[in-house]
């Protein structure tokens, strides 16, 4: 085993580990025993997995119900507690009400579902998730779950599919081709702020020149996916608004601060903590409270224990019905490291709540206009989120203000109907 580092240490370790086999009859003996034992254990795995993988290929014909003939089909990772998810869901509700045929593809199974489908609507959950042990390993259950997706793909009947996210957007396209099925892919993230590996992006690019359309959720991941696509011009798509009831009294003295968001380093909650700490001294009555689930839900509950915050913090998990709580008398709060066109933010606008939001990426910039619509920060600065939120905090006319123009924003923003904009991206304008 050699430790990584520069070009000349990386020699000199190789240069010395190979004298050392050269040296040493023994040690070559060991080393090549050790290494076939691990071929033939890995052997007998994938003996092992192949096998498994191939009964559940064919399960796809006889295990899955048949459905009717879609118009469109929708193909996500799952149906969990996601902004993606979530958009999956209002669309195909609102499609469904205007008389198109719809399916739902899911990768995994059915058991951590959060959002669940109105009747009607046809589900095919494939339950071809899970971790794998190497990337060889990885490789082929792709393959696999490929051959999988064109399989459901095709029982949909549908004549155009949209798939959400990078990874399950490559999945989709290689599934799709020969099918003659119309294929948009939808990228939820700004990609050029982004974390994703480097054989992802590497797929992405080769794969999204196949697709038919490929969108974005703002004007600024669209303008970036064009430049890390040379030769392509994504499509803007706004996310489905949801219901438009009446506007929240923004005025009104404000009960607690909210955050949704996936519980991940993305999200910035860490920051919001740091930010709240620094001003509950001062509004004893306040809270913050955070719906969400994720990976980091026990680091930031030690994280509140730490600034001495924890009787204050609500980590609620994810909330079905979201929206009492912009209803409940908040402050919204968006500390993210980058987003997309992120659905909380555009939520509470639509409820006319305040809003604090980092502007850290295009698609946030386009929501809020700073000083008009609500507040702009750095992100990872907490010192400047807490001014932003004390601001709001100490004046309920800034807070009506804020609110109502937010809410104004997002109505007018929207020039023709977020339903009428998907129809037309999909082909289905028209055509009911």
């Amino acid at each position: 085993r050699i430790a990584r580092g520069d070009g000349a240490s990386l020699r000199a370790d190789v240069a010395q580990s190979i004298a050392r086999l050269a040296a040493d009859p023994d040690e070559r003996l060991r080393r090549a025993q050790a290494t076939l034992a691990i071929a033939r254990r890995e052997l007998v795995d994938w003996n092992t997995r192949i096998a498994r993988e191939a009964a559940m290929i064919a399960r796809v014909g006889a295990g899955l119900p048949p459905v009717a003939s879609a118009d469109v089909a929708f193909v996500i990772s799952d149906l969990g507690s996601g902004g993606a998810q979530r958009v999956v869901v209002r669309i195909s509700e609102a499609l469904a009400e205007r008389g198109w045929r719809v399916a739902v593809i899911t990768l995994d199974g059915t058991g951590g579902d959060f959002f669940h489908l109105p009747d009607g609507i046809e589900r095919q959950a494939l339950d071809a998730v899970g971790p794998s042990p190497n990337r060889l390993v990885g490789l082929a259950r792709n393959v696999l779950r490929i051959w999988r997706l064109r399989c459901a793909l095709r029982r949909t009947g549908a004549r155009v599919a949209m798939s959400f996210v990078t990874q399950t957007n490559i999945l989709t396209i290689a599934a799709a081709r020969g099918t003659g099925i119309r294929l948009v892919v939808s990228e939820r993230n700004d990609p050029e702020i982004q974390n994703l590996a480097p054989i992802w992006r590497w797929l992405r690019d080769f794969f999204y020149p196949m697709a038919h359309v490929v969108t974005a959720n703002s004007k600024g991941a669209a303008e970036s996916l064009a430049r890390a696509l040379r030769g392509i011009a994504p499509v803007e798509l706004p996310n489905p608004l949801p219901p438009m009831g009446d506007p929240v009294d923004a005025a009104a003295t404000p009960r607690f601060i909210l955050n949704v968001g996936r519980l991940h380093p993305q999200k910035g909650q860490d920051v919001l903590l740091d930010a709240f700490a620094r001003l509950a001294a001062d509004h004893p009555a306040l809270r913050l409270v955070i719906a969400g689930e994720g990976p980091l839900r026990d680091a930031l509950r030690a994280q509140a224990r730490t600034l001495g915050i924890a009787d204050r913090v609500e980590l609620v998990g994810s909330v079905a019905d979201i929206d009492a709580l912009y209803r409940g008398g908040c402050i919204f709060a968006l500390p993210s490291r980058h987003e997309g066109s992120p659905n909380a933010l555009i939520e509470a606008m639509c409820h006319g709540v305040p809003c604090v939001a980092t502007d850290a990426s295009p698609g946030v910039r386009e929501l809020v206009v700073e000083g008009r619509d609500g507040l702009l920060v750095p992100a990872d600065d907490a010192a400047a989120l807490t001014q932003a939120l004390v601001l709001l905090l100490d004046s309920p006319e800034l807070r009506r203000t804020y609110g109502a123009n937010a809410r104004a924003r997002i109505v007018a923003r929207t020039q023709e109907t977020p339903v009428a904009a998907w129809e037309r991206v999909l082909g289905l304008a028209g055509a009911a």
